[in-house]
């Protein structure tokens, strides 16, 4: 018998990985403009002030007898959580009651 040559599976050749497609254009933002100078705008805190002065003048020139809206009354506190019972089961006990129900047998005495 002639010698057959041994046969070599074909290779096999990588395919280049397909280049991933280009990502979508960004929309450009438009640019943001330039703080303000600090010295044009008053900060917050000069504004919260300027407002409570101008509410307190108001408030300094309505006359007495004009009728006010009543404060309103705070939220009453939530009432305290129920007491705790004396003696309180483990959860170890509590499992193990669990297991006795779900197998329909009678809870181990504790």
């Amino acid at each position: 018998r002639q010698s057959e040559p041994a046969k070599v599976p074909p290779v096999r050749t990588e395919r280049a990985a397909a280049p991933p497609p280009p990502p979508p254009p960004v929309p450009q933002a438009p640019p943001v403009p330039p703080p303000a100078p600090a010295a044009a705008t008053p900060s917050s805190a000069e504004q919260n002030l300027a407002e409570m002065a101008q509410r307190l003048e108001a408030a300094l020139r309505r006359p007495a007898g004009e009728p006010v809206a009543p404060p309103v009354a705070p939220e009453p506190p939530a009432p305290p959580a129920p007491a705790k019972p004396a003696v309180e089961k483990t959860s170890f006990e509590n499992l193990e009651d669990e297991m006795a129900s779900l197998l329909g047998r009678p809870k181990p005495s504790s």
